[in-house]
């Protein structure tokens, strides 16, 4: 899907459309969750299979209208070979790099601790339910909550969180409220506390989690990026995955380790996965800071994202720079409209350079900031015509003024 969409979809489009594209995945999981625990009551589990079949038959038909409306640029283009970030390129720039091997640290623990807890999960249940009919209708149930119960967070909650407490506190999230999870798991030992170390790790994994680590990439160079995504999106993520099979034959097949018990492996990755969240945001703020005094970071990356707090502070604090160039690029980072109304883009409506002037009033009308009202009322008689022209522009949408 993310690969046909961006063959199929602009830049521009991109960055408004991918968000309700990765939402479908969510009301997918949702309305699948539904649909399955009332087949598998009424049919039996096995009817699944025939529903998946022809959703999947179903699903080449928006593909095949999708490929058929792409650009004229794309038509007969051949993408380029890739064989120079092969496998061993692609582990060599993780490796070369603390930043990435922070984010890739991240992966790897929370694939393995996800992976043991969802054993854990469907463990206890089979115990619980036992029949494959009532599992599968409970399943079907639980993925349709979870999948409300994330769309309900992300559409409140993720874009508010990150800008009011940043990327430090909200990597934390995922493995502190699992760490509380399983912790409730291994003193109670119930299915219900299973339950609720499940839906912590989906709810919050899909809604905050993976939209914090995606922004861990944002300073990281496009060249770069995209081997290194590649590789860690796969690779490490599935290392993770094969770790976790491991513990699970090792501690419960031979071990002897009940599915409860099973919680103390995880524990000490846990307490592990705390410490490289902790290491990937400094390594986060050093490297975006360097991106940013090196004119590294572009505004078709910045928009594309919701930005944090930190890259917040660290944008804002150009804008007090000497030099109008170094003011104007901090503000085309940050037209994306997530931080332009910061109060420091309002202060640039003074600046003694037109041309920030200018950028500033564009950033704040397309941003819908109405408190700047008065200020750009004064700019009227700006003695540039560019400026005067903004302001008009500002006050036509903005206010109740005849132009």
């Amino acid at each position: 899907v993310w690969t046909l969409a961006n063959y199929v979809l602009t830049p521009r489009e991109a960055r408004r459309l991918f968000g309700f594209v990765g939402a479908g995945a969510t009301l997918g999981a949702t309305a699948g969750g539904v649909l399955s625990s009332a087949l598998a009551r009424r049919f039996g589990a096995e009817s699944l299979l025939v529903l998946m079949a022809a959703l999947l038959l179903l699903a080449t038909v928006p593909v095949r209208a999708l490929w058929s409306r792409r650009p004229a640029a794309v038509v007969g283009h051949t993408p380029a070979p890739r064989s120079h970030h092969g496998l061993r390129d692609s582990l060599r720039l993780v490796l070369g790099s603390a930043h990435l091997r922070a984010i890739a640290g991240i992966v790897v623990l929370s694939s393995f601790v996800t992976a043991v807890a969802g054993w854990q999960f469907k463990a206890l249940a089979q115990q619980s339910l036992v029949t494959k009919d009532a599992l599968a209708a409970f399943f079907g149930a639980f993925d349709a909550s979870v999948g409300v119960l994330c769309v309900a967070t992300q559409v409140l909650l993720t874009a508010g969180i990150l800008r009011r407490f940043g990327l430090g506190p909200i990597l934390f999230l995922l493995p502190a409220g699992l760490l509380l999870g399983s912790t409730g798991l291994l003193v109670s030992g119930t299915f219900a506390a299973a339950v609720v170390l499940k839906g912590l790790d989906k709810v919050l994994r899909y809604s905050i989690d993976r939209p914090a680590v995606e922004l861990l990439y944002l300073p990281v160079p496009v060249e770069v990026k995209l081997p290194a995504k590649s590789f860690i999106d796969t690779v490490a993520w599935r290392a993770g995955d094969a770790l976790a099979g491991l513990a699970v034959i090792a501690f419960a097949t031979l071990g002897g380790l009940s599915p409860v018990r099973l919680g103390l492996v995880t524990l000490p990755f846990l307490g592990l996965w705390l410490l490289l969240a902790s290491r990937a945001h400094r390594r986060y703020v050093a490297t975006l800071r360097e991106s940013l005094q090196q004119h590294r970071l572009d505004a078709e990356r910045a928009t594309t994202q919701v930005l944090d707090r930190d890259t917040t502070e660290l944008l804002a604090a150009r804008l007090d720079a000497v030099d109008p160039k170094e003011i104007l690029y901090a503000l085309d980072v940050m037209a994306g409209g997530a931080v332009a109304a910061h109060p420091a883009v309002r202060g640039l409506l003074e600046h003694a350079d037109p041309a920030v002037r200018c950028r500033a009033l564009s950033i704040l009308n397309e941003a819908g900031d109405r408190t700047a009202l008065p200020r750009v009322e004064a700019l009227l008689r700006d003695p540039h015509l560019e400026v005067r022209t903004e302001a008009l522009l500002y006050l036509s949408r903005h206010s109740d003024l005849d132009p």
